[in-house]
């Protein structure tokens, strides 16, 4: 009975993906001595299959580690391992990929016997694993060394056919300088084949796609992995001595310049009836990029051909560049006719523009032509890189899952209505699709006078973006499903992302501007300002600072205007939050309370910030979860007597979550006529005739009494250990701190 009803409740919390699994065991109880037992029954695996211990040790939080190696009839599978997790001697979780009884080789063949006993001459025999197109297929091989070539070599020990090759040194992975648009040349891991350079890291498992021409099939494939087999890996690096560029090759650029007319009396002119037309380009510094020769005599209809100019249309981060047009004069001075800006372009397309016009006096319009995008590929390789570094150096995660999952970094995805819906003006994260891809558009126009258009971003590759997103997929996959993209948990889900964006910011840059999508704003300077939610996007996109205060929206309206609940807008709360943690600050928030908060760091906020979001934060979490799970976090940390926990819980008063706390020495404070001190493990309460009710952090009751008669009578309540108590008296609370 012990044994069915066991594998039943494992089961049911299986987490499984391309054959490897894991399962929960939190607060079953399952001592960790006795796990070892217990393998084969829960994964149904027959006599056969054996398991050894290869590693066994606690880390830097008293959690103990096990690492057991699967054999099958005595022979080593390779890569088939489970990871067996504890803490105070029972099981928490199980993870890792084994080989299951169904995928085992027949044993009983003699050809197998031969062919191991020849492994055993030969190499190291194994089983080994291989993919095809059915799924995964095990294999009895013996591994050989090449060392000329720096590879282990698979051999199949029945056929003698080569199963798979896998290379010891990396060779293919070169290190190489890109350059990128908003943080100009950095350092990349890219990939050679054939001579050939592409934006693919092996390391970390990041490959860079060019997804401009791209499509799902809905009525056929309707998958993401049918759209990522029509990506293109960015492969336009090419090499320079010893070192290997990615560049800017693609480009927009101009292709046409047209004036339409000109109105009579533009020009200044005694012996010309017609203006010789010409035009200067210029910056928005007023530096001329491009001047041309005229055209005589033309008052209408005349074309500058730019093709074979390459005018780079991202100049810099400044989206207008001023087209003027001017008459050639040969007896005085030439004049302007009319200043021409174009508003900007969207990269990656061909397409033509109206121009505005400064005077009115000339109608004119300009095309572009894409030349590519791989300036943008740059700078998500790049940015996806130091993303996954901040997370494995910081927290030990190794891609979004932990599963060293491979990173699909899309660029210039196309908006098709569907899944990629507003992908223009958007990245995502596909964190409900396998193979689960970062994707990034590459900005968009928006009009405006009804005729003419306005860039409103530009590609947003941005650093923090790409943080923010893939955080995304670290909550989705923080092995209890995320949490639930709607009202306050949607709130918590955005701002987790953006707490990430921040600290990942300051992990690369070593600062914190504590603005989001600074980069590619156009219409103002930032997307959402974490130390002043209200002024986010420049007062443009306000947000509360404050639970229900100002600008708190409606989180029960679900629609699409409503933003689900207004995920993108109460976030701001969390992120003041998180600012207030680590930088400290005081004032008076939306409820009128006076707040202190002493600033911990960035580095210590965000472990706790992490911790929170893998080990604590339920699915539909609301603020007052986020904060309890915080403090609990703190706890494992920095211990419930820390100055860490009294900043969390501070912080969380300033913007409007639980009671505010107050440290207090055995000489005791004063509420109002009421004194409030402790001995030892005991709160004292002077003075007070009113009901008292002592709690602990997580509002559990840990003493009560009633109103009293006065005289008051001195009143004591022991705790059950050090922390922070809430003692409310009447309707009065303060918080005391028992160390």
């Amino acid at each position: 009975m012990k044994k069915i009803l066991l594998t039943f409740l494992l089961a049911i919390a299986v987490n499984a993906w391309a054959g490897s699994f894991t399962i929960d065991l939190t607060d079953k109880n399952i001592s960790v001595d006795d796990a070892e037992s217990y393998f084969n029954s829960w994964f149904c695996l027959d006599s056969d299959c054996s398991f050894e211990k290869i590693r066994d040790y606690c880390d830097e939080i008293g959690m103990r580690h096990q690492v057991f190696q699967q054999y099958y009839c005595g022979t080593k599978i390779e890569y088939a391992k489970l990871f067996v997790h504890s803490k105070g001697g029972f099981l928490t979780s199980v993870n890792g990929k084994i080989m299951e009884t169904e995928q085992k080789p027949e044993k009983s063949s003699s050809k197998l016997v031969q062919s191991i006993s020849i492994a055993e001459k030969k190499g190291e025999k194994m089983i080994v694993s291989v993919e095809t197109e059915d799924g995964t297929l095990y294999r009895p091989a013996f591994k050989l060394f090449d060392a000329e070539k720096m590879e282990d070599v698979y051999i199949d020990a029945e056929t003698n056919d080569t199963l798979k090759v896998v290379s010891k040194i990396n060779k293919a992975s070169i290190n190489a300088k890109a350059v990128t648009p908003y943080n100009d040349w950095q350092e990349i891991i890219g990939y050679e084949q054939n001579g050939s350079y592409y934006l693919i890291d092996e390391e970390r498992g990041i490959v860079t796609m060019d997804a401009t021409k791209a499509y799902i099939d809905y009525e056929n494939d309707d998958d993401l992995y049918s759209f990522i087999n029509r990506c293109r890996v960015f492969d336009e690096g090419f090499k320079l001595g010893d070192e290997v560029n990615f560049v800017g090759l693609w480009h927009t650029v101009f292709d046409k310049i047209t004036i339409n007319s000109v109105q009579d009396g533009a020009w200044s002119s005694i012996t010309d009836t017609r203006p010789d037309v010409y035009i200067k380009i210029k910056d928005k510094e007023g530096l001329i990029i491009y001047e041309s020769g005229y055209y005589t005599d033309v008052a209408s209809r005349v074309v500058f051909d730019l093709s074979s100019e390459v005018i780079d249309v991202l100049s810099s981060k400044l989206p207008d560049l001023l087209i003027e047009v001017w008459d050639y004069d040969p007896l005085g001075s030439d004049d302007l006719i009319d200043r021409m800006v174009m508003k900007g372009v969207c990269f990656g397309d061909e397409q033509e523009l109206p121009l505005e016009s400064n005077t009115g006096l000339v109608t004119a319009t300009c095309s572009t032509k894409a030349t590519g995008t791989i300036l943008f590929g740059n700078a998500a390789h790049w940015g996806m890189e130091k993303v996954y570094d901040f997370y494995k150096e910081k927290f030990g995660r190794c891609s979004f899952d932990n599963n060293k999952s491979i990173i699909y970094n899309l660029v210039n995805v196309q908006d098709d209505g569907n899944l990629f819906k507003g992908m223009f003006l958007n990245a995502s994260a596909c964190s409900y699709i396998a193979p689960f891809p970062m994707a990034y558009g590459l900005g968009a126009m928006l009009w405006y006078e009804e005729t003419l258009l306005q860039r409103s971003m530009f590609p947003i590759v941005a650093l923090d973006v790409m943080a923010h997103e893939f955080t995304h997929l670290v909550t989705a996959f923080n092995g209890n499903e995320g949490l639930v993209y709607e009202g306050e948990s949607g709130s918590l889900n955005e701002s987790f992302s953006d707490i990430m964006a921040i600290s990942v910011e300051n992990y690369v840059k070593n600062t914190c501007d504590w603005t989001i999508g600074e980069d590619i704003m156009i219409l103002s300077s930032n997307m959402r300002d974490m130390r002043n939610p209200k002024n986010s996007g420049e007062g443009h996109f306000p947000a509360p600072d404050t639970y229900m205060g100002e600008f708190w929206a409606n989180t029960l309206d679900f629609s699409e205007t409503g933003d689900k609940g207004g995920v993108h807008t109460n976030s701001g709360v969390q992120n003041k939050w998180y600012y207030l943690l680590c930088e400290g600050g005081s004032g008076v928030n939306d409820n009128g309370d006076l707040y202190n908060v002493v600033g911990i760091g960035i580095e210590k906020a965000q472990q706790i910030v992490y911790r929170n979001l893998i080990q604590y934060i339920p699915n539909e979490a609301t603020y007052m979860d986020a904060r309890n799970c915080s403090l609990l976090a703190t706890q494992d940390l920095f211990g419930k007597d820390s100055q860490e926990y009294l900043s969390v819980a501070d912080a969380w008063y300033a913007v409007g979550v639980g009671e505010k706390y107050i440290s207090t020495s055995d000489a005791g404070i004063s509420l109002e006529d009421v004194n409030i001190y402790t001995e030892g493990r005991t709160i004292i309460v002077e003075n007070a005739t009113d009901a008292i009710t002592v709690s602990d952090a997580l509002g559990r009751v840990v003493g009560k009494e009633d109103a009293q008669i006065v005289p008051a009578e001195t009143r004591k309540f022991p705790v059950p250990s050090s922390g922070v108590y809430v003692v409310k008296i009447g309707n009065r609370s303060a918080s005391v701190l028992v160390r």
